[in-house]
């Protein structure tokens, strides 16, 4: 019973984690700061944990990530259409990641599901956290989000230990270091402490000045 219980408490949690995001978006009219790619993987996974909810017989997992699943897809259109972006790229690495998890799930099984949903789970947190990183605005990003969701992965690992779900237990702490990572760099933002680095992460060209080449060259001349 108390399982039982725990279980529907993170579908609650869950989804009501995800829900400041969507009102964020929609109350802002914009995607600042989120991470179209990581958003295509997270919409894969979230359709794969659905699939693994029904493999397994927990229709907590299941419930829960319908409703996330909604919640992605509102959020992609939204980008789809605030960027002008085509069909094609603003959704092909969600159909791509989802049969490939599901596939591992079938033929390998929880514990090899868990290990290998981590794999999109941490380029999501990696993605938005160099989103945040980078991006001139964090508008379109809700802390209220990022510490409902930190609180819904310490509820998964402690269900999932007790229903003996390896894949959630593995997938779950891991997402929940990366959701701290996050919600620590956003504070840094949101307080000043720290500014976007539009550059960070990426290769940078030194510029020479004009007068500096001009100087060498008249160095060389003479």
């Amino acid at each position: 019973m108390f399982v039982e219980v725990l279980g529907w408490i993170c579908v609650v949690v869950g989804f009501g984690a995800f829900v400041p995001q969507v009102v964020a978006v929609l109350r802002r009219k914009t995607t600042a700061g989120l991470s179209l790619t990581g958003l295509q993987m997270a919409a894969g996974a979230t359709g794969a944990w659905i699939a693994h909810g029904f493999l397994h017989g927990h229709m907590e997992q299941v419930v829960v990530n319908v409703l996330i699943l909604a919640g992605l897809i509102l959020i992609l259109a939204l980008m789809q259409r605030e960027h002008h972006r085509g069909l094609v790229e603003s959704w092909w690495l969600a159909v791509v990641t989802f049969p490939v998890l599901v596939s591992v799930d079938l033929l390998l099984g929880s514990a090899a599901f868990g290990m290998f949903v981590v794999i999109p789970n941490v380029v999501v947190n990696g993605l938005g956290l160099l989103e945040l990183v980078r991006a001139p605005s964090i508008r379109g990003v809700s802390w209220q989000s990022l510490v409902l969701n930190g609180i819904t992965q310490l509820l998964w690992v402690t269900w999932s230990l007790f229903v003996n779900d390896p894949g959630a237990t593995i997938a779950s702490g891991v997402f929940a270091v990366g959701v701290a990572a996050s919600l620590f760099w956003y504070w840094m933002r949101h307080s000043g402490r720290v500014e976007a680095k539009p550059t960070f992460g990426r290769r940078q060209v030194a510029v020479v000045p004009d007068a500096e080449v001009l100087a060498s060259e008249s160095v060389l001349v003479n």
